[in-house]
């Protein structure tokens, strides 16, 4: 059993502030197209699932020719597989992409442009499971961001233990630890 679902579209608008300025604020006509999908499926006979989704958008913006387009995009692939019969054990990588303009000017007679160009790729592995009547789950994720300046990259590693007790169908008790560096 599975599904999939895509769709693309484009067209055209108008933003006001584009760059988000606090002193020169610019507006721009602009032109897009955006790329939305998604799968799923099961792996027959090996108790698991698969899943990709990804998300795009680029935008040009006609009166600001000294920008670069902005582009954002976000990918996900997860795997998760039963253990035994009451765990489950979930692999997912993820990347993200962005580049989009800002201004920086402080003095209207300087104007200043930044553009954040960065990209995040991340992966996690979480483990839920059941023990008498709580439900479990530990998480460990692993990401690193990427930009033009590599003084500027930096890691991220997390660590999050979760443990619910259902007292009946609409009350539950959640005790959540979760640390990052």
């Amino acid at each position: 059993d599975s599904l999939r679902d895509f769709s693309v579209s484009s067209g055209m608008g108008y933003k006001e502030n584009v760059l988000y300025s606090e002193v020169v604020p610019k507006n721009s006509a602009f032109s897009f197209v955006e790329l939305e999908g998604m799968a799923r499926g099961d792996l027959l006979g090996m108790g698991a699932e698969w899943a990709v989704m990804g998300v795009g958008d680029l935008k040009h913006y006609s009166d600001i020719p000294s920008i670069s387009d902005e582009t954002f995009a976000l990918g996900l692939a997860e795997f998760t597989k039963m253990v035994g019969l009451f765990s489950e054990a979930t692999v997912e990588a993820r990347y993200l992409y962005i580049n989009q303009a800002f201004d920086t000017t402080f003095d209207i007679l300087d104007e200043r442009t930044v553009t954040l160009r960065g990209e995040e790729p991340e992966l996690n592995f979480e483990w839920r499971s059941f023990v008498w009547e709580f439900q479990y789950a530990f998480k460990i994720a692993r990401s690193r961001m990427y930009f033009a300046d590599p003084h500027n990259d930096y890691e991220t590693d997390s660590l999050e233990f979760e443990l619910n007790y259902e007292i009946d169908d609409s009350t539950f008790i959640v005790l959540v630890l979760e640390g990052k560096t």
